[in-house]
């Protein structure tokens, strides 16, 4: 989780290194970058047998969740994320990150979820 929090403070850090560029291209850019990363561990895995492929039906079992999660999630998300930054500076922006789990908490509040206590009674 510390790894998670850096890298994306190092994330949202480098766009504002990057004045002249658009959210866009930024963005772009380091999902580029990201995916680059990503295959060259994944084909390290698949050469060591520490992953397998997955079958053609597994993903297309699954197509409408990729695409959510990739459209969404991934794209329309950082974007956004990447706008707000040139927008309000990192600093401010990194103020916004705390409300990402009050904001999940209180979407499956209205959906219905009842938390339970984890510890004591």
């Amino acid at each position: 989780m510390i790894g998670a929090v850096l890298g994306w403070a190092f994330y949202t850090h480098g766009a504002s290194r990057f004045p002249e560029w658009s959210a866009l291209r930024y963005t772009t850019l380091t999902a580029v970058a990201g995916m680059l990363a990503m295959l060259a561990a994944s084909a390290v895995a698949d050469l060591t047998g520490l992953q397998h492929a997955p079958a053609a039906a597994d993903l297309v079992a699954i197509a409408p969740q990729l695409a959510y999660a990739v459209l969404v999630a991934a794209v329309l998300a950082v974007l956004a994320w990447n706008t707000g930054v040139r927008r309000l500076g990192p600093a401010d922006a990194a103020l916004f990150m705390n409300l990402v789990p009050v904001a999940t908490f209180a979407v499956q509040i209205l959906r219905g979820y009842r938390p339970v206590a984890v510890v004591g009674r």
